[in-house]
């Protein structure tokens, strides 16, 4: 299941925010961060083998075979970011939810004046590409995904100066419109 879990990354070409882990590492072994996406390439930390709470920012596929992972992690003295080999990590899984087509959804449960940030990922920490003001209309969803920590995100588009957007917004500033 974690090859599945880093191809749901692929898919989505985004941040994902992720709680994964260390797995296949020998207990008495660590897995190498290293500088870049490559066996070869200097290594700037170590991750010991039952590390958790490490988030995935992008994933790539190398010509020469192998996928590998840009992550961050933090523990109680600093911040590493860095890629490993994505065999030796295991990320939940988000729960995909089907929309039904053509579906427009309104912002709710934002205060009148206040807005509601658009992501380029599902996460408050992913950087913020867009805003929604109150009871906003015409988001089109293309998916909504359930994750592990109980939160649900959707992607959307709409349509803003003749340009579209697309981003993830949390589903519970959503609602059906009223006049679907």
């Amino acid at each position: 299941m974690r090859f599945g879990s880093i191809t749901l990354l692929f898919l989505f070409n985004i941040f994902i925010y992720a709680d994964c882990k260390v797995t296949g590492v020998a207990v008495d072994d660590v897995l190498n961060v290293r500088q870049s996406s490559n066996p070869n390439s200097d290594i700037i930390g170590e991750l010991a083998s039952d590390s958790s709470g490490i988030k995935v920012l992008k994933c790539q596929r190398r010509e020469s075979g192998g996928t590998w992972c840009k992550i961050k992690y933090r523990d109680s003295i600093a911040t590493m970011i860095g890629w490993v080999n994505s065999r030796f990590i295991s990320c939940d899984k988000p729960k995909i939810i089907t929309i039904p087509r053509g579906t427009k959804y309104c912002v709710s449960s934002v205060k009148r004046g206040d807005v509601l940030n658009v992501r380029i990922g599902p996460s408050p920490s992913a950087k913020k590409i867009g805003e929604l003001g109150y009871m906003s209309t015409e988001l089109n969803i293309i998916m909504c995904a359930d994750f592990p920590n109980g939160t649900r995100w959707c992607k959307i588009f709409y349509n803003y100066k003749g340009s579209t957007i697309t981003g993830w917004i949390n589903a519970k500033y959503l609602t059906a419109c009223e006049d679907n």
